[in-house]
C-alpha cells in the first residue's frame, strides 16, 4: 500500500470520528449513522481527489450499501445528477423534483446549502420503488465545493 494510499484512508477514519460529533446526537439511530458516515467519506475522497477520480479509486462501500438499501447520489449547484445507482438518470436536471406532497424537495436542499453552509437534514415523502409504498424520507445533504453529496432512508426503514 502506497503512503499516499496510506494518507487517504488513515484521513477518512480520523475525520469520521471528528465529523460524527459534529453531525449528531447522542439519541442517533444505526442507520442516520451510516448515512452521515457515508457522505462523509464520500466528501473525503472528493475533495481528496475529485469526483471522477474518487468514484474509480474509493471503496464501493462509500458509494452504495445494499443490504441497507442506503446510496450515494450527487448533483451540482444547478440540479444536474452526476451520481446515482440508477445510471439512466445520470445527467437529468432533477431541480423541479417534487414529493408525493407537492414540496420542491431538491430546489429546498439547493437553498438550504447556498444560503446555511455546508451541511443540510431534509425529509420529504418518497414512493419506494422496493415495496411500492409512499414514506417518509430522511436525506443528509454536504455541499462539497460546486457538488452536493446526498444520502438517505426512510425513517420507518429501521
Amino acid at each position: 500500500m502506497t503512503l499516499k494510499r496510506r494518507s487517504f484512508i488513515f484521513s477518512l477514519g480520523a475525520s469520521l470520528l471528528f465529523s460524527f460529533n459534529k453531525h449528531l446526537s447522542a439519541q442517533s439511530d444505526p442507520l442516520e449513522i451510516s448515512v452521515v458516515g457515508m457522505v462523509e467519506n464520500a466528501a473525503i475522497a472528493i475533495e481528496d481527489q475529485g469526483l471522477k477520480q474518487a468514484l474509480i479509486n474509493s471503496p464501493q462501500a462509500i458509494w452504495i450499501r445494499e443490504e441497507s438499501r442506503l446510496y450515494i447520489f450527487i448533483i451540482d449547484g444547478d440540479g444536474f445528477l452526476l451520481l446515482h445507482p440508477d445510471r439512466r438518470m445520470i445527467g437529468a436536471n432533477i431541480r423541479g423534483s417534487r414529493d408525493v406532497q407537492g414540496k420542491p424537495f431538491i430546489l429546498r436542499i439547493l437553498k438550504a446549502l447556498q444560503n446555511a453552509g455546508e451541511t443540510f437534514w431534509s425529509e420529504y415523502l418518497w414512493f419506494d420503488p422496493i415495496d411500492g409504498r409512499t414514506r417518509r424520507k430522511r436525506v443528509y445533504s454536504k455541499k462539497v465545493g460546486d457538488l452536493i453529496v446526498n444520502c438517505g432512508y426512510y425513517l420507518d426503514q429501521a
